[in-house]
């Protein structure tokens, strides 16, 4: 049983529409299945290989290959970052050239009070 297991994970894709947070769980669920005996560390090694393999678009595979980590949690985190930065990117363009300007403003005053608080808690 394990073995058709194995196969499917292999062979796993993502489809047309699913979030990744789908994917994850998934490939999580087969990768339980296909090694049930094997620990844990192994597992999440080839868990994350699984859904590399399983992304849709090559290029965005072989950034998350290059910064990926041996645990699938880390290694789902790199696509979502990615999604997030291209929508944001596309909302953007999208946006007329006024509003992007008075957007960046407020995220650059965001991320400097952000550094403000965390530099000082410390």
């Amino acid at each position: 049983m394990a073995d058709k297991y194995r196969i499917k994970g292999r062979n796993r894709r993502r489809k047309p529409g699913e979030t990744l947070r789908s994917l994850h769980s998934d490939i999580r669920r087969l990768i339980a299945l296909a090694f049930p005996v094997m620990d844990q560390h192994h597992r999440e090694s080839i868990a994350c290989d699984y859904f590399i393999d399983a992304l849709a678009d090559p290029d965005i595979a072989l950034k998350v290959r290059e910064r990926a980590s041996e645990k699938l949690d880390d290694t789902h985190r790199i696509p979502l970052e990615f999604e997030v930065w291209t929508k944001n990117v596309e909302r953007q363009n999208r946006a007329p050239a006024g509003k992007r300007v008075r957007e960046a403003e407020k995220d650059l005053i965001d991320q400097a009070k952000t550094e403000v608080t965390v530099t000082g808690s410390h």
